[in-house]
């Protein structure tokens, strides 16, 4: 691991303005990896981590507070659930869906006109109106 160690320090360089270590080695996907000798592909962010901070706690996920998919600065890792990484992007769609405080018509997301289920939320008003059309539709109304 040592050898695997001196090879990361070689392909990034810390950014005076930010903090960030960015890395400058092989990409794929959007963030720094490194290949051992024999094959395996590391991403870059997540050796730094073990590196510098230990063992990732299993059921984690490493969250860039930076934001910067391309920084290994371990302070600027932290170890989180896929649900609160997912959540903290402001590029992922749960995250847009969660910011909403009122629907396309104006309605309030929240109490009790909020259906909320695991996958997504809807205003009741909204679901009763669309219920009420669909049903005065199939009736010939």
């Amino acid at each position: 691991m040592s050898t695997l160690l001196a090879r990361f320090e070689k392909y990034y360089m810390p950014e005076p303005n930010s903090g960030c270590w960015i890395w400058f080695g092989a990409e794929r996907a959007g963030y720094g990896v490194l290949t051992e000798r024999r094959g395996k592909v590391w991403l870059a962010h997540r050796l730094s981590y073990i590196f510098f901070k230990g063992e990732i706690p299993i059921g984690k996920v490493l969250d860039h507070l930076c934001r910067n998919t391309y920084c290994v600065n371990p302070a600027h890792l932290e170890a989180v659930t896929l649900r609160e990484n997912v959540l903290r992007s402001p590029d992922t769609l749960p995250s847009i869906n969660l910011r909403k405080t009122h629907c396309k018509h104006g309605h309030l997301l929240q109490g009790d006109n909020l259906e909320a289920k695991a996958k997504w939320r809807c205003c009741k008003i909204c679901h009763i109106q669309r219920q009420q059309a669909y049903m005065d539709r199939k009736r010939g109304r």
